[in-house]
């Protein structure tokens, strides 16, 4: 199956590495006063924490208002759904003729509110962004219009992994294997050509870039590395459980194989229905991956070496290692035959059809307890249960 996914990958990046990129914004945001409201915007990058931070602004968006800090509701807006994230309707202004004109008019109301309510900062995330360059200019246009200092925030991870998580999350609805997602652009354009483009429309100074990876973070982990880096309080703050888990790598085969039961790259009802049935078996059980192999991970990673390396320079240049990130190791890689794998996936098999013959055994077990509760009330004159009325007033 992955035979030829050293290739691939070889092709894919020397494609991106002669393609051009999207030309740079030509806007640039002024200099700005002293207690101008700011507009922090985390733009992802996807596949790095994305849903750990919005779901951390969406529960505690009450918490961080008393301290200055405004989390807006879905559409940049004030009283709406507030969950931490504004992807959507990014997405619908991507599609207008005119995103600067609805841009503008949302974050100028939004600084409005600001001014008026005393909030110093506006918290906004949208992964998607990242991937909209042609979204800089309109939003860059419409903070200036509106008063605000822009801030941008993007973390990037290891390409590798990056391939491999969203292979699991999107790529398995549309593709049959890594390689082939690979091939058909699931591979990432070089970071550079998110952050370039940011860093110039914003200027250097209000451009952050972070690594997301574990010995790169505050604590380990990507929220409280959000909270630390912005100076967010953290007293009365609630903490998140775990958000948009991975799924286990031999069920997202299988569902690889079913492509056809998928309505769109974000259509997630077979693993919910299959969750249901296997519970936490659902679910990837640590960090490693047997999707890539070692050789690959590190045939990916040569080809992304150039750009992660101008990033180090130009970003993180007091990084105190060589390279931005931290070499595949062996211990993340799991070798397995194609033998191996099918067993594997025989065994998710095997417990989902063993845990659905629980649930038929357990539903006729509960019918029966139902049906014979019918006579016993009958003969002690007590009523029947209220299902039993309907099934005694349907039979007549």
């Amino acid at each position: 199956m992955f035979g030829k996914l050293s290739s691939v990958l070889r092709l894919t990046a020397r494609s991106l590495a002669k393609a051009s990129p999207h030309p740079p914004p030509t806007v640039r945001l002024p200099h700005y006063p002293p207690g101008t409201p700011t507009l922090v915007l985390h733009i992802g990058a996807p596949k790095c924490g994305s849903s750990a931070i919005q779901a951390y602004l969406g529960a505690n968006a009450a918490a961080l208002a008393p301290y200055g800090f405004l989390v807006p509701d879905c559409e940049f807006g004030v009283g709406g759904q507030t969950g931490g994230y504004q992807i959507w309707y990014l997405e619908q202004v991507a599609s207008l003729d005119d995103p600067t004109a609805a841009l503008t008019e949302r974050l100028t109301a939004l600084a409005r509110h600001m001014r008026e309510n005393g909030f110093h900062t506006a918290l906004a995330s949208a992964e998607n962004i990242s991937g909209r360059i042609e979204l800089i200019e309109p939003f860059v246009t419409a903070a200036t219009a509106a008063g605000l200092d822009l801030r941008v925030v993007l973390y990037i991870r290891r390409q590798d992994s990056y391939i491999i998580s969203a292979y699991q999350q999107w790529g398995a609805k549309n593709f049959a294997s890594v390689k082939e997602y690979a091939l058909g652009g699931g591979a990432p354009a070089p970071w550079s050509w998110i952050a370039d483009p940011w860093a110039l429309a914003v200027g250097r100074e209000r451009f952050r870039l972070r690594l997301f990876q574990r010995g790169a973070l505050h604590g380990g982990d990507i929220v409280q590395d959000y909270v630390q880096e912005l100076g967010l309080p953290t007293e009365g703050m609630a903490d998140i459980e775990r958000v948009n888990r991975s799924y286990d790598e031999y069920l997202v085969e299988l569902g690889a194989e079913v492509r056809d039961v998928f309505e769109g790259p974000h259509d997630n009802g077979f693993f919910e229905t299959m969750e249901r049935l296997l519970g936490e078996n659902a679910y990837k059980k640590g960090s490693s991956s047997h999707l890539l192999t070692y050789g690959q991970r590190r045939l990916c990673m040569r080809y992304y070496r150039s750009d992660n390396r101008k990033l180090r320079k130009a970003y993180l240049p007091d990084w105190p290692r060589a390279e931005l990130f931290d070499p595949p190791r062996r211990d993340e890689v799991i070798e397995l035959s194609q033998i191996d794998r099918l067993k594997k996936r025989e065994a998710v098999l095997t417990r989902s059809v063993y845990a659905l013959t629980q649930r038929v055994i357990a539903l006729e077990a509960a019918l029966q307890s139902a049906a014979a509760a019918v006579p016993a009330a009958a003969e002690e004159n007590v009523p029947a249960p209220e299902a039993c009325k309907v099934a005694d007033e349907a039979g007549g």
